[in-house]
């Protein structure tokens, strides 16, 4: 499986160690009955250089060796380069998939919930912070779900660390 618009390395390829090539599609990956999503935390839309653009993550439907793109997940108009939008994704038992951005807005982070309608998914997502996340915190670096609750994790590198639990 490959994202449709994807791209592999562009302009820093064999550049060695430091260096990111392309969108990194396939660094997360969340597989529950027969939805799997993948983030791509350096996806860019247009395609553009290596490592800059701000992430995405998609939806496939399937299973066994059978699987077909259903959607393209992407935010908002608020994500800018190098935000890390798929760095992880989760999906629940009742039909959502969270993604994460930890590099969002300087560095606070953020999670977006996608919820599936009828005949497709949400776009854009709706956006969680925690109430008391700051710039440089990294909010999202980890999320799950479990029944019906978003999990993110807060390093919280420049204010208080902590688990946030989002009722969905």
């Amino acid at each position: 499986m490959t994202a449709a618009n994807g791209e592999g390395c562009l302009n820093t390829c064999g550049a060695g160690y430091n260096f990111i090539g392309g969108d990194y599609f396939g660094y997360s990956v969340a597989l529950r009955g027969k939805t799997m999503a993948v983030g791509a935390p350096f996806a860019s839309s247009p395609p553009a250089q290596d490592g800059i653009g701000p992430g995405a993550a998609y939806v496939f439907t399937g299973s066994g060796a059978s699987w077909s793109p259903a959607r393209e997940l992407l935010p908002s108009s608020d994500l800018t380069q190098q935000d890390w939008f798929g760095y992880n994704v989760a999906i629940s038992s009742n039909a959502l998939v969270a993604v994460n951005a930890p590099y969002d807005n300087n560095y606070t982070g953020a999670g977006y919930v996608f919820t599936k309608g009828t005949n497709s998914w949400s776009a854009p997502g709706v956006k969680l912070v925690g109430n008391d996340v700051v710039a440089g915190d990294y909010f999202g670096y980890g999320v799950t779900t479990v029944g019906s609750y978003i999990v993110i994790g807060n390093p919280g590198y420049a204010g208080t660390p902590g688990v946030y639990f989002f009722s969905y």
